[in-house]
């Protein structure tokens, strides 16, 4: 997200660059036009001088209307990004939390297996005796398989 930002922020100043150096350019060729004119003694290059600046000027514009579309570009790709990175946090955020429950759980359960025997009460000694409706009565053992 950073790196569109930069990458905005960077278009941004490379367009204020690039017309602050057309309009420098624009009075230097001004102030050359006049010294010519002067030297030459003409006095039709206000004319002339007024068509090249209109010109130039539009062509300003039409620079600026680009960049001010890519600039609008940029900003949508910035929202799109923004948005995916906000999915992707909430995701991640989730995953965390489902996480932390299950090693919270795991906790808990180790905790309570690694307690001493001495300290449980009735019946929690009961609770670890096989049932009827616990696996080992359902898959009885191989004896043989065992004690070969």
């Amino acid at each position: 997200m950073d790196l569109v930002d930069d990458e905005i922020y960077q278009l941004v100043n490379r367009a204020k660059g690039i017309l602050s150096d057309i309009a420098r350019a624009g009075e230097a060729r001004i102030q050359s036009e006049k010294s010519q004119a002067n030297a030459r003694g003409a006095e039709n290059w206000k004319g002339s001088l007024a068509k090249r600046e209109e010109k130039r000027i539009e062509t300003v514009l039409l620079g600026k209307a680009e960049q001010q579309e890519k600039l609008s570009k940029n900003q949508q790709q910035l929202a799109d990004v923004q948005a995916q990175y906000l999915e992707a946090r909430a995701a991640a955020d989730k995953v965390d939390r489902e996480a932390e429950k299950r090693e919270k759980h795991e906790r808990k359960r180790r905790k309570r297996e690694h307690k001493s025997r001495s300290t449980m009460s009735i019946h929690e000694l009961i609770s670890l005796v096989p049932s009827e409706r616990s696996d080992i009565y359902r898959h009885p053992i191989d004896w043989d398989y065992v004690l070969s």
